[in-house]
């Protein structure tokens, strides 16, 4: 299962029964605009992952700008379009910031890896074991044996109460760098667009043991369909899902929803 899956899931099963399972394209709602290009959120961060690790991020200005360019083209997009455009200039911008600066000097030093593939096997004993697969976006080796710095990327606004939606993600790819390596490791959560913000210790002992514990359940649950129960089922309340952005509301929610937001 892929951990994304998995985190989407401990979310929110029905969630995740929607876009892995039946597979529906989640409504875009007040996400996006007829601007942006690529038009779905999933297309635009897709992009801005593969520009973070293809890039050489030693280089600087106009030429830096122009590998940028050449990945978008290499992709199907055309580098020229206004909402690519937008996409290089946020990530040229957090480049020349201080998250980016980091990673830039990592870069040059050689203690930074990007898109590192991994599988993690996660075995509680009460039934078959759990195999997530994921990737990492970025991992710093800091020198005198201070702790590597996982960096996980969010082509997104910083919104309240957004960091704490990839919190199991985050800790998922924490345990796996442990295992890995042995090593301790921090975990930086780092939005792109806007301010570029960043949320330091999303991620910490009591999440990655959490995930020890229940993954395996839940991957078990996942595969025998317990998303597919209905949102009173699960405990999932119109206020709740509105709270949370997720584009599935009046699908699941119907009539309910159109009431309370027409405030009837």
């Amino acid at each position: 299962m892929a951990v994304t899956a998995l985190a989407e899931f401990a979310r929110c099963p029905r969630r995740h029964h929607l876009l892995h399972v039946e597979g529906r394209v989640e409504p875009r709602g007040e996400r996006g605009g007829a601007e942006d290009d690529p038009g779905r959120a999933t297309e635009r961060g897709t992009l801005a992952h593969a520009i973070l690790a293809e890039v050489d991020l030693t280089l600087a200005g106009e030429a830096r700008r122009a590998r940028m360019e050449e990945v978008a083209s290499r992709r199907g997009h055309d580098p020229r379009s206004p909402g690519v455009r937008r996409i290089v200039d946020e990530l040229a911008r957090f480049l020349d910031g201080p998250g980016g600066q980091e990673l830039v000097a990592a870069a040059g030093a050689g203690r930074l890896r990007r898109e590192i593939p991994f599988t993690l096997r996660i075995d509680d004993g009460a039934g078959p074991p759990a195999h997530l697969a994921g990737a990492i976006d970025a991992l710093l080796l800091r020198p005198g044996g201070q702790p590597a710095l996982l960096v996980d990327f969010k082509y997104a606004l910083d919104r309240p109460g957004a960091a704490g939606r990839y919190r199991l993600q985050l800790a998922t790819y924490a345990l796996a760098v442990r295992r890995a390596t042995g090593a301790a490791v921090e975990t930086r959560l780092q939005f792109l667009r806007g301010a570029a913000r960043a949320h330091d210790g999303v991620a910490g002992e009591a999440e990655i043991a959490w995930i020890e514990r229940s993954a395996a359940a839940l991957a078990r649950a996942a595969a025998a369909g317990a998303g597919g129960r209905g949102p009173e089922e699960l405990g999932r309340s119109v206020a709740r899902c509105t709270a949370e952005e997720c584009g599935f509301v009046a699908l699941c929610h119907g009539r309910t929803a159109r009431l309370q937001s027409s405030g009837g």
